[in-house]
C-alpha cells in the first residue's frame, strides 16, 4: 500500500465528509449538511464490503441490535412507554426512567434517557426490532405507516429535500417554511400545538417557551412558539436562555393573587389522582371570573428558570415528553370514521373563540340581572340568541369544514372520540368516567320527524336524555351534571337547576299527548315545531282549544300543588298567572316596585279636528291571512289533518 492509499484508508476509516463530486458540493451549499448525512447512510454498507472490516461490523452491529433488545425488555414495564414520541423510540436508544408527573389531562409524563441523542443510520438496524417487540407484546399503539414514515424521516440521506423535509435552500429558508406551515418536518408535529392554537398569535406559548420569544411575540404579535422554533437553533438556546435570566431579575410586575392561584392549579396534578385531574381544574377554574381564570392560564403557561449551556447539554440527553398516543389515536379514527383530524382541528379554533366571546357575554349579561338592569326573562332571551348563534357558527363549520368531527353525526363524533382515547381500541380508554358518561349522554341525538323536513323530535330526544339519565346511578348521574355545569357561568348552573325542578312541568305535555292515537302525536308535534305564522293558523280554527284548555288546566293545577315548580316559572318569565300565594304576592310587590319607579305620562290635547283613535282590533277568528307558496299548502294540510282527527282521538 503506497502512502497516498494508506492517507486515504486512514480518512475513510469513518464518515469521509470530503467524499463528493461537483452535483454534491452544488446541493450541499444549499442545503446545510446534505454530504454527510448521505455519505453517513453509506457507511454501515461500506464497511460490510471491506474484507478487514466485515467481522468487526458483524459484531459491532450485533452487539448495537442486542443493546435494543435490552433496551425494549426495560422499557416495557412503563405503562407511558407507549406515549413517547416516535422519532425518540425509533431514532435513538431510549432508557426509561421512574415519572410521577402528570399533564393538564391527568395523563403520566414520560421521563427518558436517550443514549445517543440520534443513531441516524444505525436506527435501521433498530428501529425494526423495536417495533416488532411492542407490536407483540401490544405496547405499540402506532399504525405500521406511522413506524414506517418515522423511519423514512430517520434513514433518508435526502430528507432535507424529500421524503419527510422541504425542499427550501438553507436551514434558515427551511425553518422559515415551517413556521409558515405551523409543523416540525423532522418531528413530525405541530410547532404550536392544537390546545393552543385557539389563542391569540402573541399568547401561543406554554411552560418550555423562552420568556424572550414571549416578549418578542408580544411586541410583534407573533407566536411565541414559532420564535423560538426559529432562533433556539444550536448555541442560540443558550444565548437566549441567559436572555431570560437577565429578564426574570428585572421583572417585579407579577400579581401575587394570580400567581397563588396558579400555584394551586398547578399542585392539583401533583395532588389529586391522576383520573380526576382534568375535573380538578375544571372545577377550579370554573370558580374563576373569566379576567381571573385568564390571567391564571396565562401565569401557568410562563417558562421555568433554567440554567444556560448546561441545561442544553442537559436536554439532549434526559427528556420528558408526549404525545405519541394522541396522534396515533388520530389516525386510527380518521381511518375508522373518515373524520378529518386537520380540519376537525380548524373548526376547533373557530369554536374556541367565538365560546370564550359568548362567555364573555354571558358573564356581562349575568352581571346586568344582578345589578337589575334586566328581568329573567331578559336573560333568559338573550341565553337562547347565545345559542342560536352558537348554531350559527356550527352552519358556517359545516360549509368552510364538512369534515369536521363538530358537525358530523353524534354517533360518528361519539365514535371518533373514542378511537382517539382507545388509540384505535388497541388499549384501555385513557377517559376518566366522568367523561365517558358525558360523552354518552351527549351522543344521544334528536330525530327528524321525518327525513328531510329539518323538524326535530325534540320531546322524544329529551324523553331518551331523561331515560339514560334514569338508568345510572345517583353518583352516576350526579357526575354528569357536574361535567355539564363546569363551562356555565353561575347563573346558567342555577337556570339548569330549576329546569331540572320543572321537568316534570313539561313532562305534562307529554302524558296527555300520549293519550292521543300516534297521529295525533304526529300532528301536535309537527304543530309545536311549526312556526309562529301556522301555529296562530291552526289556533284560529279552534281545532286545538279543547286539547290546549286540558292541557292549560293540568298545568295550573301542578302549580298550585307545587310552589318550588310556580316560583321557578314566574322567576324566569314563562306564561302563565302564578298559582300558589306567597309567589302571587311576591310578584304583585314587584310589579309594584317598577310601576313606582315610572314617571308619571304627560298629559296628552287632543289636536282639534282629529278623531281620537280607535283601540286596536284583534283579527277575527275564521279570516286570517294565510301564508302564500308552499307553506300556504302546509297549512291546509295540517288543517284538514286536525279536522279529520276524531274528539276521541285529540
Amino acid at each position: 500500500m503506497t502512502e497516498a492509499e494508506a492517507a486515504l484508508a486512514f480518512r475513510r476509516a469513518t464518515v469521509d465528509f470530503q467524499r463528493v463530486g461537483q452535483s454534491m458540493r452544488l446541493a450541499n451549499s444549499l442545503f446545510l449538511f446534505l454530504n454527510p448525512a448521505v455519505q453517513g447512510t453509506l457507511l454501515p454498507f461500506r464497511t460490510f464490503q471491506t474484507p478487514g472490516m466485515r467481522k468487526m461490523a458483524s459484531v459491532g452491529l450485533a452487539g448495537l441490535m442486542g443493546g435494543a433488545l435490552a433496551s425494549y425488555a426495560w422499557n416495557r414495564q412503563f405503562e407511558e412507554y407507549a406515549d413517547v414520541p416516535l422519532y425518540d423510540k425509533y431514532g435513538g436508544m431510549v432508557f426509561m426512567l421512574p415519572s410521577n408527573e402528570y399533564d393538564k389531562r391527568g395523563n403520566k409524563v414520560p421521563h427518558y434517557i436517550k443514549m445517543p441523542p440520534m443513531l441516524r443510520e444505525f436506527a435501521a438496524f433498530t428501529g425494526p426490532i423495536t417495533y416488532l417487540l411492542g407490536k407483540m407484546d401490544s405496547q405499540s399503539p402506532e399504525s405500521t405507516g406511522q413506524f414506517l414514515s418515522t423511519m423514512v424521516r430517520q434513514l433518508n440521506p435526502l430528507g432535507s429535500i424529500v421524503g419527510g423535509g422541504l425542499p427550501v435552500p438553507t436551514q434558515l429558508g427551511e425553518t422559515l417554511v415551517e413556521n409558515w406551515m405551523n409543523k416540525d418536518v423532522f418531528r413530525d408535529r405541530p410547532i404550536v400545538p392544537e390546545d393552543l392554537e385557539n389563542l391569540p398569535a402573541d399568547q401561543q406559548y406554554d411552560e418550555r417557551t423562552s420568556e424572550t420569544a414571549r416578549r418578542i411575540g408580544g411586541f410583534l404579535n407573533y407566536s411565541p412558539m414559532k420564535i423560538d422554533h426559529l432562533l433556539r437553533q444550536g448555541t442560540m438556546w443558550d444565548v437566549m436562555g441567559g436572555l431570560d435570566a437577565g429578564l426574570r431579575a428585572i421583572d417585579d410586575d407579577e400579581d401575587p393573587y394570580i400567581v397563588g392561584l396558579a400555584e394551586r392549579l398547578k399542585d392539583i396534578q401533583e395532588n389529586v389522582k391522576p383520573d380526576q385531574v382534568k375535573l380538578e381544574r375544571r372545577r377550579f377554574l370554573a370558580d374563576l371570573s373569566q379576567k381571573d381564570r385568564d390571567a391564571v392560564l396565562e401565569e401557568e403557561r410562563k417558562p421555568e428558570p433554567r440554567l444556560p449551556f448546561a441545561e442544553s447539554v442537559q436536554r439532549r440527553f434526559y427528556r420528558k415528553q408526549s404525545g405519541n398516543l394522541y396522534r396515533s389515536g388520530q389516525a386510527a379514527a380518521q381511518k375508522a370514521t373518515g373524520i378529518d383530524p386537520k380540519q376537525t382541528r380548524e373548526a376547533s379554533i373557530i369554536i374556541g373563540n367565538e365560546m370564550d366571546k359568548l362567555q364573555t357575554t354571558q358573564e356581562q349579561v349575568d352581571a346586568a340581572l344582578e345589578a337589575g338592569k334586566i328581568d329573567h326573562a331578559q336573560w333568559r332571551g338573550v341565553h337562547k340568541d347565545s345559542g342560536k348563534l352558537y348554531q350559527g357558527v356550527l352552519g358556517v363549520i359545516q360549509t368552510r369544514f364538512p369534515m369536521a368531527g363538530q358537525v358530523a353525526k353524534p354517533a360518528d363524533w361519539v365514535n371518533y372520540m373514542k378511537h382517539v382515547a382507545t388509540v384505535g381500541k388497541t388499549m384501555p380508554d385513557r377517559r376518566s368516567k366522568g367523561e365517558l358518561l358525558y360523552a354518552a349522554w351527549r351522543g344521544i341525538a334528536p330525530e327528524e320527524l321525518a327525513p328531510g323536513t329539518d323538524i326535530y323530535d325534540w320531546n322524544t330526544y329529551y324523553q331518551h336524555r331523561d331515560e339514560f339519565m334514569g338508568s345510572l346511578s345517583t353518583a352516576d348521574a350526579a357526575l354528569i351534571k357536574e361535567w355539564r355545569r363546569l363551562t356555565m357561568t353561575p347563573k346558567e348552573v342555577e337556570y339548569d337547576e330549576d329546569m331540572d325542578v320543572l321537568r316534570p312541568y313539561w313532562q305534562i305535555e307529554d302524558d296527555l299527548i300520549g293519550g292521543l292515537s300516534p297521529r295525533a302525536q304526529q300532528y301536535w308535534k309537527q304543530y309545536r315545531a311549526a312556526d309562529s305564522g301556522l301555529r296562530y293558523i291552526i289556533q284560529s280554527q279552534g281545532d286545538l282549544r279543547p286539547l290546549q284548555e286540558e292541557l292549560a288546566k293540568r298545568r295550573q293545577a301542578y302549580r298550585a300543588r307545587n310552589p318550588d315548580a310556580d316560583v321557578a316559572l314566574d322567576k324566569w318569565g314563562y306564561a302563565g298567572k302564578p298559582m300558589t300565594q306567597p309567589v302571587r304576592r311576591q310578584s304583585v310587590e314587584q310589579f309594584r316596585g317598577v310601576i313606582e319607579q315610572l314617571p308619571s305620562p304627560p298629559q296628552r290635547t287632543p289636536t282639534p279636528g282629529m278623531a281620537p283613535s280607535a283601540p286596536i282590533q284583534p283579527p277575527m277568528r275564521g279570516a286570517p291571512v294565510l301564508p302564500s307558496g308552499g307553506q300556504a299548502r302546509d297549512s291546509q294540510e295540517m288543517l284538514e289533518a286536525f279536522r279529520s282527527l276524531t274528539p276521541a282521538a285529540r
